[in-house]
């Protein structure tokens, strides 16, 4: 805990834990369209293997270029996660330690680290959105060409008195559900599959002790101390001649309690 803010806690926590349950219903909301529309594809197969065939190879080319998109958008969404934590956790330290940062006079360089923290975390935001961009439009353009050569097929066909003008139609017409509707969803369920994964690895990684490792405390405890505790002239300062301590003196005999009482901010904790 001392070595990580309480931001990436947080982060993983509530964001990370909150993808994982929304995962489950979003997840069979796009499977059960997915199988749906899978129907769609085998259908095609009882009215030409031909047509079928070519259906099954554009579903298996544009299949791979989700996978590749995903595996790449996935590695983008990791690396601008641990850009949030880093923001995230600079904000919960300015906003628990405000007090102490402007008694230090480090408003401007905690700021500084702060915007450029914010700006990496934008960076890493907008490479992703890049990303999914190009291989979005990739998709669409590969997917119009397909829709374009499957056309020509048909026209073949029908010329070769191979299928009807109906059946043509018909066939044409199955394009939307496997060539779209069936990408989209494997698309998503894909996203989502990467998401899932992801969160769950940051999850466990405090779980497990897999990056955070937990504090062990000991099992002796002090039930009697003996001799008194006395500070004499204490100065303590974090910058030259700037004390936050200075020439403080109090003596607490054994076995007595004493209590600091000041207002917020009064330095009473720099005492221990």
């Amino acid at each position: 805990m001392d070595n990580n803010s309480s931001g990436v806690f947080i982060q993983r926590i509530t964001n990370d834990t909150e993808k994982v349950s929304n995962f489950f219903y979003e997840s069979l909301d796009s499977l059960r369209n997915l199988l749906s529309n899978i129907g769609s594809l085998f259908a095609t197969l009882f009215i030409d293997w031909r047509v079928f065939l070519y259906y099954l190879f554009v579903s298996i080319v544009l299949s791979t270029l989700h996978i590749i998109k995903t595996k790449k958008y996935g590695k983008k969404d990791m690396e601008y996660h641990n850009k949030s934590e880093n923001v995230s956790s600079l904000i919960s330290e300015l906003v628990r330690g405000e007090k102490d940062i402007k008694m230090l006079n480090s408003q401007e360089s905690f700021m500084v680290i702060l915007e450029k923290n914010i700006e990496e975390q934008n960076q890493k935001r907008l490479e992703m959105q890049k990303l999914k961009s190009s291989y979005s439009y990739a998709i669409s353009t590969l997917t119009s060409i397909l829709e374009f050569i499957l056309i020509i097929l048909l026209i073949f066909l029908i010329n070769n008195d191979s299928l009807t003008v109906a059946m043509a139609i018909a066939l044409f017409n199955y394009k939307s559900g496997i060539m779209t509707v069936i990408m989209e969803k494997l698309s998503t369920l894909l996203e989502l599959l990467k998401t899932f994964d992801n969160s769950c690895d940051r999850i466990f990684s405090i779980l497990e002790n897999k990056t955070f490792k937990k504090e062990i405390f000991g099992n002796k405890h002090l039930d009697t101390v003996n001799g008194n505790f006395e500070f004499r002239n204490v100065i303590f300062e974090y910058k030259e001649n700037c004390p936050v301590l200075n020439n403080v003196n109090f003596k607490i005999n054994s076995g007595e309690m004493v209590g600091f009482v000041g207002k917020s901010g009064a330095r009473k904790n720099y005492n221990f």
